[in-house]
């Protein structure tokens, strides 16, 4: 008789993927706990593994033999040998519980913090691929009744029931599967899971997003459900996003507000409170301006110019520019609003080594028309 294995829904201590000390409702396997009586995979199976250490995609292998070990503390430790065929030859593979997945769709629901394997799709028609990665949402009416992926190589999206695999077992808590600075990321989430502060896009908006380590703008294209589709300007490059990654500026700036005000209050000092309802944002045109301001002081940001290749790249420089010394009327300015510049209106050309002449200046034409109502720092 094969080996049972009891499955919880919502992930029970000994499984816990978040901070053992976090109030998340990812512990609470308490209040809720409903259990599945779950087959192990046995001989002549259908199951997905990794081929070689040096590929991220599941592919099929079938078990061709079971092994159960006991080891110190009485652990039981299983070993699985996959063969599959590559090429035409035979490729036969050693592995642990945690490197095998179900062949089929599970007939329940996995609860947020189940690692799967999951079918990946860089785009609509594009292929599919199975792929490593974490629950972390559930299918509801909201999402069309699909679960929330986050991929083990920084991809989010959603998948259908028929999409996702079960990885047979967990040996080590779910974030560190993830690599680098995406563990720390992953174990945030679900310590603090459902409360989650979500950046509210809307299509036509222009947002700052953090890419190989530049604030760079992109334009919404798309929002589903808790993920926003974002093009690079000036370049045709897409990206899904969760809308609660700190890679999106408001969501780091008020990742940021909470940090500072934590700490303000174990000094029991007052803050304000900042909520990403309350932050505006502005369609634009060809040209963006970013400004932002503090309470006492406001950072006034200098705008490098545009850069075609790689996207628009913002470079800030900050002088602090007293609350006394501000603009009389001048209404407050929010943090991350973009305000329009007249599309017809020709933008800097990047530096270039040269010397000086007539001809630096004979391609920008004045028009009084063109130019009226326009600030002089525009222009």
């Amino acid at each position: 008789r094969s080996p049972l294995r009891i499955l919880d829904i919502i992930p029970d201590s000994d499984c816990f993927e978040g901070d053992k000390n976090s109030g998340s409702s990812i512990r609470s396997g308490d209040r809720h706990r409903s259990k599945l009586t779950v087959r192990a995979p046995k001989a002549s199976d259908s199951v997905y593994c990794i081929p070689t250490q040096h590929t991220l995609e599941w592919c099929q292998f079938k078990v061709k033999s079971v092994e159960m070990n006991c080891i110190d503390d009485n652990k039981i430790v299983e070993t699985f040998t996959l063969v599959t065929t590559v090429n035409g030859a035979i490729l036969q593979k050693v592995v642990g519980s945690d490197e095998i997945a179900y062949f089929d769709p599970p007939g329940y629901q996995l609860g947020v913090g189940r690692r799967v394997v999951a079918a990946y799709r860089s785009s609509v028609d594009g292929p599919e691929c199975f792929l490593s990665g974490m629950i972390s949402e559930l299918p509801s009416e909201t999402n069309q009744f699909r679960y929330l992926v986050f991929f083990e190589v920084g991809h989010v999206q959603y998948c259908s029931r028929s999409d996702v695999r079960l990885v047979y077992k967990i040996n080590k808590p779910v974030y560190e599967y993830f690599p680098g600075d995406q563990s720390t990321l992953v174990m945030e989430y679900l310590c603090s899971y459902p409360n989650t502060n979500m950046y509210l896009g809307e299509v036509g908006q222009h947002i700052r997003v953090e890419k190989n380590g530049f604030w760079v703008y992109c334009s919404v294209e798309k929002v589903d459900a808790s993920l926003v589709l974002l093009k690079f300007l000036f370049s045709d490059e897409y990206e899904w996003l969760y809308r609660g990654s700190p890679r999106l500026r408001p969501v780091f700036d008020s990742t940021k507000k909470d940090e500072v005000q934590d700490v303000d209050k174990s000094r029991r000092l007052p803050t304000k409170k900042m909520s990403l309802s309350k932050t505006n944002y502005s369609s634009v045109g060809d040209g963006l301006i970013d400004m932002s301001n503090d309470d006492d002081e406001e950072d006034v940001c200098e705008v490098s110019p545009l850069q075609p290749e790689s996207g628009l790249i913002i470079q800030e420089k900050t002088v602090s520019v007293s609350k006394n010394h501000r603009t009389r009327g001048a209404s407050k300015i929010d943090m991350n609003v973009l305000t329009k510049v007249p599309p017809n209106i020709s933008l800097p050309r990047p530096f270039r080594v040269h010397r000086c002449s007539f001809a630096c200046v004979v391609w920008v034409r004045y028009d009084v028309d063109k130019f009226k109502g326009v600030g002089l720092l525009a222009i």
